[in-house]
């Protein structure tokens, strides 16, 4: 609420703190508002809610830069969501490039499903559909997908990919 529609009362108990800190809390906060992590909601993001630190176990968010790839697509990274949050003092993993990333796991997905003699979507089908239902889609099947700074590690639901093997249950 603006300060003006702050109603100010003098109460029967101690405070915790003095009114003076109070306000000044309140005015920090305030200033520093911009820089709260805020949940993407970015349409080009695939792993978006997916991908995660193999590191500190925490979601790599994405966040998009001011320029783009010679496909003209936005260039964007993932970044560790504790990393950003501590400046690094909880996780130093490595950001990964964004476009690089999403290509890499629906290639992976591709191959997975052509080994299991499975048609993939048609590309052109594929990018008509939402973003939502790619994300929805890759993480039934793929539902850990880690970044160590190196390489992405997808572990698969193996009951998914298996349901009537008697060795995987």
């Amino acid at each position: 609420r603006d300060k003006n529609e702050w109603i100010i009362a003098v109460g029967k108990h101690e405070g915790v703190i003095s009114g003076i800190e109070w306000v000044e809390a309140q005015n920090l906060l305030e200033r520093n508002k911009s820089k709260d992590y805020k949940r993407s909601r970015n349409i080009f993001a695939l792993l978006s809610g997916i991908l995660k630190c193999k590191k500190c176990g925490s979601f790599m968010r994405p966040k998009s830069m001011q320029r783009y790839n010679k496909k003209g697509e936005k260039v964007f990274y993932y970044i560790c969501k504790t990393k950003e949050k501590t400046k690094k003092s909880q996780c130093d993993n490595f950001n990964i490039n964004g476009n690089v990333a999403d290509k890499q796991v629906v290639e992976s997905l591709k191959k997975l499903m052509t080994f299991f003699d499975i048609n993939f979507i048609k590309d052109d089908i594929w990018e008509s559909i939402s973003i939502d239902k790619k994300r929805c889609f890759i993480r039934t099947i793929m539902p850990n997908i880690l970044w160590d700074g190196k390489k992405i590690d997808i572990i698969l639901d193996e009951s998914l990919m298996f349901p009537f093997c008697k060795h995987c249950k």
